[in-house]
């Protein structure tokens, strides 16, 4: 499941994946996020990613890097914080964050929501960001 709310107060997208999440619920939420209203030229997103059984095949990886750039081009700048507890997901975000080739995209990868949160620069926020 993937579940995305947006804090005007810090303008960052924060966005949490639970349970099996795969190719097609990555496609899903990049087709959502390119819905954005327009005002969103600079976005901060944080990916929550801390229960998440990732189903994606290492050979999608680069299908996926293709629908990012198409989603992410309508953005002047993006930065994405990228937060996980397990391995095997850091292991696929990291995987993905050393494929990008995205000007316009910062990403990094993180243990915590408050390391994710500093690098952002937001120091206070909800974990029911709304």
């Amino acid at each position: 499941m993937i579940d995305i709310k947006f804090n005007s107060e810090y303008r960052i997208l924060y966005v949490t994946f639970t349970g099996v999440v795969g190719f097609d619920d990555l496609e899903l939420y990049m087709h959502k996020i390119k819905g954005l209203d327009e005002s969103h030229e600079f976005l901060d997103v944080i990916h929550d990613m801390r229960e998440i059984d990732y189903k994606l095949q290492p050979d999608k990886i680069g299908d996926l890097l293709k629908a990012a750039k198409s989603v992410t081009s309508r953005f002047t700048f993006l930065r994405v914080a990228s937060v996980h507890q397990n391995a095997h997901s850091t292991a696929i975000s990291t995987i993905i964050r050393e494929r990008l080739e995205i000007k316009n995209v910062e990403y990094k990868v993180y243990s915590t929501v408050e390391a994710a949160l500093d690098w952002l620069k937001v120091k206070k926020i909800n974990q029911q960001v709304g």
